[in-house]
């Protein structure tokens, strides 16, 4: 026979000790925030951190009392990281507009798919045999600053299409 050294009842419960020294109990961090449960964490919306992303980059004097209320329910480490992730926030939100081929979210412009397609002309009333690599780095030599710091394999992803919505065929060396 064991013997019943106490029973726990809810009513014997009033407040259960913290895990760690210093913190608040789960009933406090429940009344500061009722919208949060206690086991699980909020996720923020991309939009929601560009939201507050904005706000942090106004003035203080600026701010309404609603906005400097949300900033201050978010902690600070959540903050610090957004601002370095804000830049990719921005490229996902963006997703769903012109596809671009390059960084920094510009399309390339029109004369330079029209010099590229001179250029491949040019080639062909030559009848010089070029492959597509041997294009991509004439390309890439001829037109630095437009294409920036974009790299070999999304140059030749880039002719690639260009040539085939063209109807374009390169004059291919035969192996």
């Amino acid at each position: 026979m064991t013997k019943k050294v106490g029973s726990l009842t809810p009513e014997k419960i009033e407040s259960p000790a913290p895990d760690i020294v210093g913190s608040p109990a789960p009933e406090t961090i429940a009344s500061l925030d009722p919208e949060r449960t206690i086991n699980r964490r909020r996720h923020y919306t991309i939009r929601e951190k560009l939201y507050f992303l904005s706000i942090l980059k106004k003035p203080k004097e600026e701010r309404l009392v609603e906005e400097t209320r949300a900033l201050e329910a978010i902690p600070q480490r959540n903050l610090n990281r957004w601002r370095k992730q804000e830049c990719r926030f921005l490229g996902v939100q963006n997703k769903n507009d012109k596809k671009t081929f390059h960084k920094g979210f510009k399309p390339i412009h029109d004369d330079i798919s029209d010099q590229i397609l001179e250029l491949v002309n040019d080639f062909k009333a030559s009848l010089k045999p070029i492959n597509c690599t041997d294009l991509t780095k004439i390309v890439r030599d001829r037109f630095p600053l437009q294409l920036g710091d974009m790299s070999f394999e999304a140059v030749r992803s880039m002719l690639r299409r260009l040539l085939k919505r063209n109807d374009c065929k390169l004059n291919a060396q035969s192996s």
